[in-house]
This record gives structure tokens, sequence and C-alpha cells, in this order.
């Protein structure tokens, strides 16, 4: 038996692990500068590293005009396997058939809730573009994942807190946790502030806080694992949950359950 294989059986056999923040259909999107996997050696790569399930991303709608196409593709792969949820997306100037899309998705079982990304969509979470969707998402407690990265203006975790304002209880996942270390320290006094904001661990790789630092700054219990595969590799972000010093109970919290508490259903 291999390392790797003694490490998966013997450690990682009855730990749940969910990555709430997954791009997949790389193929599908021309700008990405990383080594290409497809669909299924992307996802071979997850279940290696003893990732149960996923909740994907189609990343040909990131910035692109027929984000509608890709996500009928999403949803028609997570429906043909046993191992995958999947977020809908939003783009303010494909409003009306994007809403309907969402509308339509939001009570299917493999619902996740609604991926934003205003840098690449060339939008910003302050101009108005966003309002509709958030009255909506609110009102259907539907969850809300955005990119966040504090150097990126269109996209600050600070936006968010016009929303927040209007509805305090909605439900938003702060990707990457705004990134650099100011972001992750703003979305994580955020976590702190509203019932329902979380932070995405895998942007706290580039704060230089170690993740037994984090859970100082905001409840354990507001923290979700995520890789941002396939722009980064599963395995550093694996790692630094399971080989960190935190308590195995907040690790279980981490890797599984606080996704499963967002996202109001059993995910693994």
């Amino acid at each position: 038996m291999s390392i790797r294989d003694l490490a998966l059986e013997k450690c990682l056999k009855d730990v749940r692990i969910f990555d709430a923040h997954f791009h997949i259909g790389q193929s599908r999107c021309t700008s990405i500068y990383i080594e290409p996997m497809t669909e299924e050696e992307s996802l071979a790569h997850s279940k290696r590293c003893g990732i149960d399930k996923v909740a994907g991303i189609a990343m040909g709608a990131m910035g692109k005009n027929d984000a509608k196409k890709e996500v009928d593709w999403l949803v028609n792969l997570a429906e043909s396997r046993d191992d995958m949820f999947f977020y809908a997306w939003y783009q303010p100037r494909q409003h009306k058939e994007l809403m309907a899309q969402i509308d339509a998705l939001k009570d299917h079982p493999l619902f996740m809730g609604v991926k934003i990304h205003p840098r690449e969509d060339c939008s910003h979470l302050e101009d108005g573009g966003y309002d509709q969707l958030m009255d909506y998402c609110a009102a259907h407690q539907i969850p809300v994942l955005c990119h966040t990265w504090e150097e990126e203006p269109m996209n600050r975790p600070g936006s968010f807190k016009r929303y927040l304002a209007k509805y305090p209880d909605m439900k938003i996942i702060l990707g990457h946790m705004g990134g650099v270390r100011q972001g992750c320290m703003e979305a994580m006094q955020m976590a702190r502030d509203y019932k329902n904001v979380y932070c995405d661990i895998n942007g706290s790789l580039y704060s230089e806080l170690w993740i037994e630092e984090l859970i100082k700054f905001a409840p354990p219990e507001k923290f979700i694992f995520s890789t941002d595969q396939t722009f980064n590799d599963t395995r550093p972000v694996l790692g630094r949950v399971l080989l960190s010093h935190l308590p195995d109970r907040i690790k279980e919290m981490i890797l599984c359950e606080n996704a499963e508490n967002l996202a109001g259903k059993k995910l693994v």
C-alpha cells in the first residue's frame, strides 16, 4: 500500500470532506493560465485527495455571454454523478435569462446557491447591478458565493455591507475570504457581525495568517472548506486543515459541517 493510500485509508476513512468552491470545465474557458484538466481528471484528483463531494462552478460561465448554457451543462454533469452539487451563475448583463434560470433551479436537490464574480463580469458590487439578485436571494434564503479580493475594488468583502444593511440575515459566502491579509481581516469581522456570512478558506493561504490564528478572529462555525480548484491545487488547502493543530471537532466543522449548516441539507 502506498503512503498516499495508507493516509486515505487510515487517516481519512471516516472524515467527511466537502469542497464548497470547485471550478470545472476548464477546456470551456480560454483565458486560464494553469495546466488544463478534463472534467473527469479534475473530479478524480479531488477523490484521490480524499474529498467526498464538491460544489461545482462552470468555468465557461465566467465573463462570457452564454452563462445559461454553461450552467445547463453543469447541471447535467452533476445529475449524472453522485459526488457533485452545483452553483448557478449570475451577471448583470444577462439578468433576465439568468434570473429565470435561478428561479427554475432553486428547488433542485443539488442546487448549492449562486456564484458571482464581479471582476470577471466587468461589474461592481456597489453599482446596483446585483441589487435584484440580492433581493431575490435574500427573500428565498439562497446562498450567494462571491469572489472577493481586497485589492480589487469591484469585489471587496466590505462591499456587501450595503446589502447586509438591508438584509442582515442573508446568506453570503465570501469567496477566498478577501484574499490578502487586510481582506481576510475584514471578511472575518463580517463573519463575526452577521449571522449568515461565511468565509471560504482557500484565499487565506495569501493572508500570512496560520489557520490556527483564523479562529481567533471569527467563530470556527463560520469557516468553510474550499479549494478553488482548478485555479489552485487541492492539496495545500486540504493539508492546511488536516495537518493543523486545530481540535478535531473544529476540523470536522470546517471540512463539512459548516457548509451543511449554510446549505440547510446533508451534503456528504
